[in-house]
């Protein structure tokens, strides 16, 4: 009996240690979209889709949210406030430059597994999805039930906002605002797809 209590208390996972809030600088980056031409119709440059305009952000340990903020517009390069967000986005004239920036924020410290969630390009115009519905995640399981659905019957951009996301899990945050990511930053990818349609007669 005692054999089988000690490998029941192996298989019982690991729990985060949530500490007190340090600061932290957090990485991230779009990752990069082949260019395709359509010739038939408008559409957005590379550039264009490659812009980050603004970031929701989920912190999760042991699957509980013990972060979230919205970093809108008028958040960027406030460098003077506790919080904001800087970003260099790809410009028309220089394509082979990939998106990044950064986070400034304000964590709790997490001991190791702690997972990241990035939500960039919220435009309530185009998606259901608002800074409102993601304030009212509690855990992982209410992110991953979440359904965002279209506003509208035609999927034309509102303005070019492109919807991406990005996570990263194994994360720790030291009580001193160290924070290690395995990849080392935390890579944006485009929820959209654009597809080429070639036709001749």
């Amino acid at each position: 009996m005692l054999m089988l209590v000690s490998c029941d208390e192996l298989l019982i996972p690991a729990q985060s240690v949530v500490g007190d809030n340090v600061d932290v600088v957090i990485d991230f980056g779009a990752s990069y979209q082949k260019q395709i031409e359509v010739r038939t119709r408008t559409t957005y440059d590379l550039y264009y889709e490659s812009m980050v305009r603004n970031v929701y952000v989920l912190i999760f340990a042991n699957d509980q949210k013990v972060y979230g903020r919205y970093f809108a517009a008028e958040d960027m390069n406030q460098t003077a406030a506790k919080e904001y967000w800087t970003v260099e986005n790809m410009t028309s004239d220089n394509s082979s430059v990939q998106t990044k920036g950064t986070l400034h924020m304000n964590v709790p410290a997490i001991s190791d597994n702690g997972e990241i969630v990035l939500i960039a390009n919220i435009d309530l115009d185009f998606l259901n999805l608002s800074q409102e519905r993601l304030g009212l995640i509690r855990d992982k399981g209410d992110l991953e039930e979440m359904l965002v659905s279209l506003n509208q019957v035609i999927p034309d951009r509102n303005a070019g906002y492109f919807m991406m996301t990005g996570s990263e899990k194994g994360v720790s945050i030291s009580k001193t605002g160290t924070i290690s990511i395995p990849r080392g930053k935390i890579t944006l990818e485009r929820l959209d797809a654009k597809v080429n349609v070639n036709v001749r007669v």
